[in-house]
């Protein structure tokens, strides 16, 4: 057994505990001559640290949860790639935990990472919350948690980053419309998410400032990812509105079942249905016929929240106020054979 301690190392280094657990875990605060020396005589006395230890001399962890609602999605898979790197190249490792879009899970998991010394999380919330009390009540305590792609306004004291959801449907509407079509409908999320949200006002205001007249019912919620749900709910939608001739939809995976729905009803896919995604997944590109979506910027977004977090963390560890800040990110409009 190791019987070498952190305080054993700093005696011997005439420096503090503190400074020889900052110096094994690189905190850009210490001094690259004392990293040097302290890891040349922890490394020479074999000593392992103790990572309870260390978090409490540190107050710090050195790690950060994400909370994500799936990662079958490539987004939230790709979207923690970043993250995971990142973290990885500022000194924090991850730990990564799925609710299933179930809201009773995702407190459990927000509750077990504050058991867990966690420095801060990254939360993309399950489209089934409507309380933010837990949420709110851990960022009171003082674990920063900071709002990944699905977000709320409801949410207090913390940062947030997502995409322009608002203005990509409504370039994405008005390309439909000037393209000569006039009876688009939209299968969004389930609208009590931001960005939810901001998708089905993109949608409609882009109808509104056209000769397009609105039309409520043919607007229909498809809950998260699921094919076999869009499929249907469109065939459905199609038979009651045989003439629909544009359709957006706030997922790929729910505009390929659009799509299949419609070949299935003997329809031409543009000139009978055009048809527009949300997210560009890779299958996007290889389907037949290929759908035109709208691309997001999983990179950006996986950096930008980490970093966010992290100058959150630092301003904590130092007693500094921090000024919470939410940040936009452009999307990219993809047009494929689909539209």
């Amino acid at each position: 057994m190791n019987s070498i301690s952190l305080k054993y190392l700093a005696t011997q280094l005439n420096v503090s505990v503190s400074t020889v657990s900052k110096a094994l875990r690189d905190y850009k605060d210490v001094g690259e001559d004392t990293k040097t020396i302290v890891k040349a005589l922890a490394k020479e006395l074999d000593f392992i640290p103790n990572d309870i230890a260390v978090s409490l001399k540190t107050k710090s962890s050195k790690t950060i949860g994400v909370i994500f609602p799936s990662i079958v999605h490539w987004f939230f898979s790709g979207l923690f790639e970043e993250i995971k790197n990142e973290a990885l190249k500022n000194g924090y490792l991850t730990i990564l935990l799925t609710s299933n879009d179930n809201v009773q899970t995702e407190n459990s998991h927000l509750n077990y990472l504050v058991k867990r010394s966690i420095d801060g999380i990254i939360l993309s919330m399950s489209d089934n919350r409507r309380d933010f009390n837990e949420i709110n009540k851990i960022r009171d305590s003082g674990v920063p948690v900071l709002e990944l792609d699905k977000i709320s306004k409801l949410t207090k004291n913390c940062s947030k980053v997502s995409v322009n959801d608002k203005e990509s449907i409504f370039d994405a509407t008005n390309r439909l419309i000037d393209s000569g079509k006039n009876k688009i409908a939209f299968i969004s999320g389930i609208l009590n998410r931001q960005n939810a949200v901001d998708k089905f006002i993109g949608y409609k205001m882009a109808i509104d400032q056209s000769s397009v007249k609105f039309d409520q019912s043919l607007t229909i919620p498809v809950h998260g990812e699921n094919l076999n749900e869009a499929y249907y709910s469109f065939v459905k939608l199609l038979k009651k509105h045989p003439d629909i001739d544009g359709v957006i939809c706030h997922s790929d995976i729910v505009a390929i079942g659009c799509l299949q729905a419609t070949l299935s009803l003997n329809k031409k896919i543009p000139d009978d249905i055009a048809i527009i995604g949300y997210s560009d997944w890779f299958v996007s590109s290889v389907i037949r016929p290929s759908l035109s979506t709208i691309s997001q910027p999983v990179e950006e977004l996986g950096k930008t929240a980490v970093k966010l977090l992290i100058d959150e963390i630092i301003h904590k560890r130092k007693n500094i106020k921090y000024n919470h800040q939410t940040i936009v990110i452009p999307t990219k409009f993809i047009k494929r054979s689909s539209s």
